[in-house]
């Protein structure tokens, strides 16, 4: 769609990727309804209605939820004009008493660390400000009515925000690559009670001044392009299920990987650890405890070991001592936001970890996606901060901190193994030392249900061409395809290619060498 010279689109509810040709302006307005527990309603819409023209649009839908405890009703209304005019009115209405940690909109901003921007509040006061360039521990701006900023050459955009008190968060902090402004500032009480009949009325409308640009519709062919600089490749590692016992043909299976270590998380007892021992792979263990059991400390095949306390972070209390293993680790078995929200004595570990997932706040799929690149971010911020070597102490699509969350089923599929290659990409490219990514058996592994999944290929070919460094590259549509370039240490290269659509898409690689890739497919380009 379009409103003027604007593109946007229009996906499920809510409005996305608001942008000048490539330029992004504005990631996405959408209505959010959480719970006391912070988890997020279903709703569903009726009654859709939309006229589209060439460069404005009108789509407007009722809505209904009786989703965890929230039983609401409302209409939205959204609006895109010639002269670049976006608004988003959404309204809500309580249909009996629950409590609520957030009702009404969201809007999130791409990634543009350091850019100026202007923050006006309620009161008619103004303050300049700039987006974070490190990952920001709390919120950047509070009590936030409107937001400007550089959209161009000679463009300013504006984001007006009415309905409720409004602030910004960091959202790299959860692994989503955005800032979001919300509504229902964290210094509230929370949750709060709402009476049935309570009506929400919530409007966000972004503007522009200045001479907008021409309308430039965006390139079907997605190009490469070398960016020179070489890193070493993410030293990986594979998660270990502790009910694991390997049958014959998993030994076998597992033979054609080459992962650095197994992740074990949170061992029981000695048995788990010397289980995973007989595969003959170093274990790293990430384990939660105030004090370590005697059983960890020493045992001949663990070489490292990340120490949390029962909160979930390290403290300096559970640095004391000597080390239990070769390298001794700290961070968070949680969101990178517990790491940079509890610093500790740096100097006495020889790394820093934390988990990531792309799935935090929202799990569709092009959230999934266009969160890659937050990782990255995270790397680069955990080491300035610490001044250690990063390690993705737990990649997955969901989160599972503590083996307690179910498996979410893309994992086991094409488009999971798309998204890994994405992962590896910005991890590696950022300089993280170290990612253990999923399971080797299990619900959650590589080998499921007896059978092989698209990730356990992708794995069995890095074990294969075994790089060690990889050259940066930059898509020219980061969301639609993802590039990573490997080297061997003899020198010889080879481009992986991910698409991370449902549809075919062309790539063009540095000399224009064209290449075709299926629904999610991943493809080596030698």
């Amino acid at each position: 769609m379009r409103a003027g010279s604007l593109s946007v689109d229009y996906l499920e509810g809510s409005l996305r990727y608001f942008r000048f040709g490539d330029r992004e302006i504005l990631r996405r307005i959408y209505p959010a309804l959480r719970d006391a527990n912070w988890r997020t309603a279903v709703v569903t819409r009726t009654n859709e209605q939309q006229d589209i023209q060439e460069d404005s649009f009108r789509i407007s839908y009722d809505w209904y939820t009786e989703d965890l405890g929230l039983h609401m009703k409302g209409t939205v209304v959204l609006t895109g004009m010639a002269d670049g005019t976006v608004t988003f009115d959404w309204t809500g209405e309580a249909l009996s008493d629950f409590s609520k940690n957030r009702i009404g909109l969201c809007a999130l901003h791409p990634l543009a660390p350091g850019l100026p921007c202007r923050i006006t509040h309620p009161d008619g006061s103004a303050t300049l400000a700039a987006f974070p360039d490190k990952i920001d521990p709390h919120q950047p701006f509070f009590d936030v009515s409107a937001m400007e900023w550089n959209a161009g050459p000679g463009v300013t955009a504006r984001l007006q925000f009415e309905g409720e008190v409004f602030e910004s968060e960091d959202q790299r902090n959860w692994s989503d690559a955005s800032f979001k402004t919300y509504s229902t500032p964290q210094r509230y009480p929370q949750p709060a009670d709402v009476a049935a009949g309570e009506v929400f009325h919530h409007t966000i409308t972004l503007t522009f001044d200045g001479t907008l640009p021409a309308y430039e519709p965006e390139d079907s062919v997605i190009r490469i392009d070398l960016q020179g600089e070489s890193k070493p490749f993410v030293r990986w590692g594979l998660g270990w299920w502790p009910a694991a016992s390997l049958s014959s043909e998993e030994t076998t299976l597992l033979k054609k990987l080459s992962p650095a270590f197994l992740r074990v998380l949170n061992p029981k007892d000695q048995s788990v650890l010397d289980r995973a021992a007989e595969t003959g792979i170093p274990l790293r263990v990430d384990i939660a405890a105030d004090t370590l059991p005697d059983w960890l400390r020493g045992h001949p095949a663990v070489k490292e070991v990340l120490h949390v306390s029962e909160e979930g972070w390290t403290g300096n209390d559970q640095l004391a001592g000597n080390p239990p293993a070769e390298k001794r680790g700290g961070g968070t078995l949680g969101h990178f936001a517990d790491f940079n929200r509890n610093p500790f004595d740096f100097s006495r570990v020889d790394f820093v970890g934390f988990t990531l997932t792309p799935t935090a706040h929202n799990p569709d799929t092009w959230t999934l996606f266009e969160n890659l690149p937050a990782q990255a971010e995270q790397v680069r911020t955990a080491a300035a901060r610490s001044g250690r070597p990063v390690s993705a102490t737990h990649v997955t699509l969901f989160p599972r901190p503590k083996q307690a969350a179910e498996p979410d089923p893309r994992q086991h599929t094409a488009l999971g193994a798309s998204w890994l290659v994405g992962s590896l990409k910005y991890l590696s490219e950022a300089g993280a030392e170290s990612a253990a990514f999923e399971d080797l058996t299990g619900p959650y592994g590589l080998i499921h249900g007896g059978e092989t999944t698209p990730a356990y290929h992708l794995f069995a070919f890095l074990s294969e061409f075994r790089p060690e460094r990889v050259i940066l590259s930059r898509s020219s549509q980061p969301r639609v395809c993802s590039s990573l370039i490997l080297e061997k240490a003899d020198g010889w290269k080879t481009t992986l290619l991910a698409n991370h659509t449902d549809a075919p898409i062309e790539v063009r690689l540095p000399g224009g060498i064209p290449v075709v890739l299926a629904a999610y497919e991943w493809k080596a380009v030698y």
